[in-house]
């Protein structure tokens, strides 16, 4: 960074000079106006790719107070960032703060246009993640995270799949709760249909 930064000062200091020749080599100057905003394009590059990798740390440490101001001061000022991948997973931030459990962050990154649909590599969503901080927490019975994430219409993975999953873990954890809240909050998706087993397919 700071060597860039006496690169780019350089390049600047050069491109008065010559803007300020009486007779001035336009191609040169065009040369250095390009070179110029190579130089800022890859800074901001850099930047970006330490901001994601700040909020990836900060997410996955939002359980401590410091971290979560942490998380609140990167998106208030680059909320793009929020819904932003990183391999060799495919977690967002907030795939990230939802498998902390983190309430208020969850709230917050909504309000800052967190997507809940987008999948890890593996097809598990923001209310798969949430599930996994209950599934390891056990004894914090507060689902209030859960009930956002699911009146966003967000299902248990793509189209549904890990909810056959998610409900046998709990069963073998004797997680009665989250048991309870699964059975409770799975809506058959639009592309399944119900019918009797008595009646004959059409």
């Amino acid at each position: 960074m700071y060597k860039i930064s006496i690169r780019i000062l350089a390049i600047h200091y050069r491109y008065k000079r010559i803007a300020n020749e009486p007779k001035c080599n336009l191609l040169e100057l065009q040369k250095f106006e390009n070179y110029n905003r190579l130089i800022a394009r890859h800074h901001s590059i850099i930047s970006h790719k330490e901001m994601i990798k700040a909020l990836e740390y900060a997410t996955d440490r939002c359980y401590e107070k410091f971290y979560a101001l942490k998380c609140i001061d990167i998106i208030v000022n680059c909320p793009q960032l929020v819904n932003v991948k990183s391999l060799p997973y495919g977690l967002t931030p907030f795939h990230r703060v939802c498998f902390q459990g983190h309430k208020c962050l969850i709230v917050f990154m909504l309000a800052k246009g967190a997507d809940p649909f987008l999948t890890t590599l593996i097809g598990e969503n923001a209310l798969c993640m949430a599930i996994y901080y209950f599934l390891n927490n056990p004894m914090d019975t507060d689902f209030s995270c859960l009930e956002m994430l699911s009146e966003t219409g967000c299902g248990f993975g793509f189209k549904d799949k890990y909810y056959n999953n998610l409900l046998e873990i709990a069963f073998n954890k004797n997680h009665i709760k989250l048991v309870q809240w699964l059975i409770l909050h799975y809506k058959v998706s639009s592309h399944k249909s119900l019918r009797c087993l008595s009646t004959p397919p059409i």
